[in-house]
């Protein structure tokens, strides 16, 4: 098995259908399936059978997604340590994901990290406006381009959008070999 390779869509789908035949609780239609693909595909195809399997023998009578991906998340690490591979480092998902962040700020017209936070936080404090530790004062339907310059001094760091995209740019290009400078003592 090729621990790289995820499940693909199709194979989600019947994994889907199978779970909603034999629990009625389930009621996957087709916007969650979309929904938690995402969650679930990062996993071969074999990791997912044997844990819906597992799940399925081991009697549960209501199907939990969280306790599901668990179980898959522990049948991949045990398939890594029997195959001898590596789970990936912290570097080389940010370097399989370099784009993530910076295609969420895109796809929902944040300009920067800061702005994706305060539109989050302005949010949360109009659907529940529970006092904070916070000393400032926010309106909650104030507009952005007024309270950015307030919300970017309470706020660090604004990671603007150019500035990541900079980053990621410059990250992907191959580096020049640093010269040496030659010891004195060195005789060259």
């Amino acid at each position: 098995m090729n621990l790289e390779d995820g499940i693909s869509k199709k194979q989600w789908i019947e994994v889907v259908q199978f779970i909603n035949f034999r629990w009625d609780n389930a009621k996957l239609d087709d916007t969650k399936v979309k929904e938690l693909y995402p969650d679930f595909a990062q996993f071969p195809e074999d990791v997912v059978w044997k844990s819906m399997n597992m799940y399925y023998e081991h009697g549960n009578k209501f199907f939990n997604v969280v306790e599901f991906r668990k179980l898959c998340k522990e049948q991949y690490q045990e398939y890594a340590r029997e195959n001898n591979d590596k789970a990936l480092t912290m570097g080389e998902v940010v370097s399989k994901d370099k784009g993530g962040l910076i295609e969420y700020l895109k796809l929902h017209g944040y300009e920067s990290f800061a702005h994706a936070v305060w539109d989050a936080t302005m949010k949360r404090l109009r659907t529940n406006p529970l006092p904070t530790d916070d000393t400032e004062t926010w309106d909650t339907e104030e507009d952005w381009s007024s309270a950015k310059s307030r919300w970017v001094g309470h706020f660090k760091p604004e990671w603007k959008l150019e500035e990541l995209e900079r980053k990621r740019d410059n990250a992907d290009k191959p580096k020049k070999p640093k010269q040496r400078k030659r010891s004195v003592y060195s005789g060259d």
